[in-house]
């Protein structure tokens, strides 16, 4: 899996701390992902640290929740508290338009100069940040040949 399943790339968050786009490796750690419930689906990750004697270094935990309806999917995780709304609509079996827009909002950051930063975009000066595309888009056929003389 990778962050473009997940409502593109805005979907991701900085330094892929949620690992979307699956470039985070946590050892020691429990996971758990909910089948679909009527397209609401559930996910949260608790990594116990990794020295021994030292419980809190370097232990991680996350949690997520997506919904999906015909084109439309919503994701929402707690880390950056961002939100990610996608729809698209099929032109044909290989072509549809899309419309994607995310809202982050970064809290709690004090003077530490930590800004919105939503990925694929520069990031924001301030803690919030707002993004959204309209396109197009064709997936060519692997392996297709073009008809010859």
């Amino acid at each position: 899996m990778n962050g473009t399943q997940y409502g593109g790339t805005l979907a991701s968050h900085p330094y892929d701390n949620d690992n979307l786009n699956n470039s985070v490796r946590i050892n020691n750690a429990v996971k758990y992902q909910s089948v679909d419930y009527g397209g609401f689906k559930l996910g949260a990750l608790y990594g116990f640290s990794n020295a021994a004697g030292s419980f809190a270094d370097s232990r991680a935990s996350s949690v997520g929740a997506s919904y999906t309806f015909g084109g439309l999917k919503v994701a929402a995780g707690p880390k950056y508290n961002q939100v990610t709304l996608q729809t698209a609509y099929a032109l044909s079996k290989r072509t549809d338009v899309y419309a994607e827009a995310a809202y982050q909002h970064v809290g709690s950051t004090g003077n530490s100069g930590v800004t919105a930063d939503i990925v694929g975009v520069s990031a924001s000066s301030t803690d919030t940040q707002v993004v959204g595309t309209v396109g197009i888009r064709h997936r060519f056929q692997a392996g297709a040949q073009a008809a010859c003389c």
